[in-house]
């Protein structure tokens, strides 16, 4: 056997485990309390997301759990009360899988260097290869924890999956953003020739800078620890979402609290958030003000030409009449409107744009201020400010030409100088802030639980010495080193960890509390060329002149190779046997077909808003999904001709579904869209509730017992109080 007969075995592994999950889901829908799937769309959605990224594994595996899970917001298992039978045929089911996974797993450890090492290697640089499917090791293992979940449920114990709803959806009219709509074809036209062109393209390779003038790396290549606390600038890096506007292109409302920024923008000093996003052209100089409080150079593009940004991976393009737009590798475009004189223009964030002319319109009132937001497929958000043009609240619904008279989804409360002390979400639960001259200093969640943080100084400039929570719990001390660019951590156990970083902000050393020590050296675009690790092993990185990794070589001398086209999509994935995975897109770019090294063929076929309308895979098996209009999922169509369906609530919430046989389950929510009830096929009801922080405290089966879970603050499960 080899690595060849493994990855045929994986796919076949996927299309076993799919028919068995779907047998099982039948069941789950017509007998006692299997999992609620109040949303199955999300997992759909989001499979057409990761097959928009070129991740057909990761798409591929949410199609196949859409039913009847909620990403995994409830884990109930399946009771006493099925049939023998019922029960007899999930039970061969899962024992064929395990078999077949055992297969795989032998099949693995002959091939430990070109699967498990590749799969590790890969992994661990995923960000940078656009999530490089295909590895044995991961088939395996996700479809082992398929497998594990199916006979948890079988066994009758508890899931410990316990959260809320994500991914919801808006039942609204078609909409068009008129402002974004201006010139996409002549951008796609732009993007495709400055590929043919890049030798010419104005680069540099500046780094982003916090409000300090620091350099520092985005949010996620920083190093942190705590609540969290950057280990490089000692400041505060607090992230949260407050909604989300799903969609073939997902809108998520987050801000961003950076203690180094001392500015004053929509949520008070501090905070931002993308709709605070600006550009700013000062004679030869164009500055971005990103949504993380940093401010990155740019180089300025020629007129209806591109520029890039190596170190910060930003295509610039400008396509005229005063717009200009910024693409990053990992998101859509943005479109900025420039005002001002020749010698000092800002930009201002008014569109958001993917290559399937999805779009998000930003529309600004006569004080500069964002007043709406409306997506190209009918859904729409309000803004509402205070007289000093701070976001008070905002609501969402269908578009149309006034707000809706609802609830807000978030509100915002703040004190007398001016900081966000509060946000308070549909039913009134909110998370607090306290700051001494807006530096924080308390934050406390919905549970109640808080967060302290001790300043060397309570200025922009200050670091934090102590970061703690309620009773002690995540105790951390720090110690500050800038003129040797050298920082320390010591945890509630006494555990040092020590770090050194270079001018750009990036990690060069990292000393755990053992004395092990991990160390990385950057080319002059801050990527990573190599890593040696504590035992003194050495990973090499290589990557061509857009900054996309290209080559890895691992300890052992064998070499990981990736290609791609001229839009920087990978195309093939080669692995130290010589073993090619290729890829093939459309001229959106959205993944259409994948080949593995024995030629078995995945085709994937889209709809106009880019989501996925059939799948066929290799043995010619095809999965049929039907949209409307507002990019919810409406049926969907098995290789075996199963027909389930599914209708939503004006708020777009999926309010029953129906699967072949004509059962119908219905689900209802509370105002945050956390399911709260389900009736099942039988008639009978299953109910749930929540603490202010969303999580589960309990739950109630068709024949009305209840489980109930306690919390002290945090995620943990304090304890479990079965039904008497």
């Amino acid at each position: 056997m080899n690595v060849k007969l493994a990855l045929a075995n994986a796919e076949k592994e996927l299309a076993t485990l799919e028919k068995a999950k779907a047998s099982e889901m039948a069941i789950a829908a017509v007998d006692v309390a299997g999992l609620i799937d109040p949303t199955p769309a999300s997992d759909l959605v989001g499979a057409s997301m990761s097959f928009a990224r070129g991740d057909f594994l990761g798409g591929a595996l949410s199609l196949v759990s859409v039913i009847p899970y909620v990403g995994d917001a409830i884990a109930k298992p399946l009771k006493a009360g099925r049939t023998a039978s019922k029960v007899l045929k999930i039970g061969k089911k899962i024992a064929k899988m395990r078999a077949r996974i055992k297969q795989l797993k032998k099949l693995e450890k002959v091939a430990e260097i070109a699967a498990q090492k590749a799969g590790k290697v890969i992994g661990q640089i995923s960000d940078q290869v656009g999530n490089v499917a295909g590895q044995v090791g991961k088939v395996a293992n996700q479809a082992e924890q398929a497998v594990g979940k199916a006979a948890s449920k079988m066994s009758g114990m508890v899931g410990d999956a316990l959260g809320k709803v994500k991914g919801q959806f808006k039942k609204q009219k078609k909409g068009k953003c008129e402002s974004c709509d201006f010139n996409a074809k002549q951008s796609k036209q732009q993007k495709a020739a400055a590929a043919k062109q890049k030798p010419d393209v104005k680069t540099n390779k500046a780094s982003g800078e916090n409000g300090n003038g620091q350099k520092v790396p985005s949010n996620n290549k920083t190093c942190t620890n705590g609540c969290p606390i950057s280990m490089v600038a000692g400041e505060e890096l607090l992230e949260q979402t407050d909604f989300v506007l799903s969609g073939p292109l997902s809108f998520s409302w987050n801000r961003t609290y950076r203690t180094s920024n001392n500015k004053a923008a929509e949520l008070g000093t501090g905070w931002t958030t993308l709709l605070g996003e600006k550009l700013q052209q000062a004679g030869s100089q164009l500055f971005y003000f990103n949504q993380e409080g940093r401010s990155i150079p740019l180089p300025i593009p020629p007129a209806n030409g591109q520029s890039y940004n190596q170190t910060e991976k930003l295509q610039v393009l400008d396509l005229g009449n005063d717009l200009i737009s910024i693409i990053s590798q990992q998101g859509p475009e943005k479109i900025f409107r420039l005002t001002g004189s020749a010698s000092n223009k800002q930009g201002q964030l008014v569109g958001i744009r993917d290559n399937c002319d999805n779009t998000i319109q930003i529309t600004h009132g006569n004080d500069e201020q964002p007043t709406k937001l409306t997506t190209s497929w009918g859904q729409a958000a309000w803004f509402y400010h205070d007289p000093q043009g701070r976001i008070i609240a905002i609501t969402r619904g269908q578009d149309s030409d006034t707000p809706p008279d609802t609830q807000p989804v978030v509100q915002y409360q703040y004190d007398s100088h001016g900081d966000l002390v509060a946000v308070l979400d549909a039913l009134g639960h909110g998370e607090k802030y306290a700051y001494n001259n807006h530096i924080i200093i308390q934050r406390t969640l919905k549970s109640g639980f808080s967060f302290y943080f001790e300043w060397d100084q309570y200025t922009p400039q200050g670091k934090c010495v102590r970061n703690w929570g309620d009773n002690g719990i995540y105790d951390y001390q720090f110690a500050w080193f800038p003129e040797e660019n050298r920082s320390t951590a010591t945890d509630s156990r006494g555990a040092i960890t020590q770090y050194s970083y270079n001018d750009n902000g990036q990690i060069i050393s990292e000393t755990d509390p053992l004395g092990g020590v991990t160390e990385h050296q950057y080319d002059d675009a801050g990527n990573v060329v190599s890593t040696v690790d504590p035992a003194d092993n050495t990973t090499l990185y290589e990557y061509n002149l857009d900054g996309l990794l290209i080559k890895v070589t691992d300890p052992e001398g064998n070499i990981h190779a990736i290609e791609y086209d001229d839009e920087g999509r990978p195309t093939t994935l080669t692995d130290p046997l010589g073993n090619h995975w290729s890829r093939q897109y459309d001229e959106r770019g959205l993944l259409v077909k994948t080949l593995d090294p024995e030629a078995n063929q995945t085709q994937i076929d889209y709809n106009a808003l880019g989501l996925p309308v059939q799948i066929t895979d290799a043995m010619g098996n095809a999965r049929q999904l039907q949209w409307n209009e507002q990019a919810q999922l409406v049926s969907q169509t098995d290789a075996e001709g199963q027909i389930t369906q599914y209708r939503y609530d004006q708020l777009g919430q999926v309010v029953a579904s129906q699967d072949s046989q004509g059962a119908q389950t219905y689900y209802q929510y509370d105002a945050l869209g956390q399911p709260i009830a389900a009736q099942l096929p039988n008639g009978k009801q299953i109910k749930l509730a929540y603490n202010p922080a969303g999580q589960l405290t309990a739950f109630t089966d068709e024949v009305g017992r209840t489980t109930k879970y306690e919390y002290e603050g945090l995620a943990q499960v304090k304890k479990r109080i079965d039904p008497a």
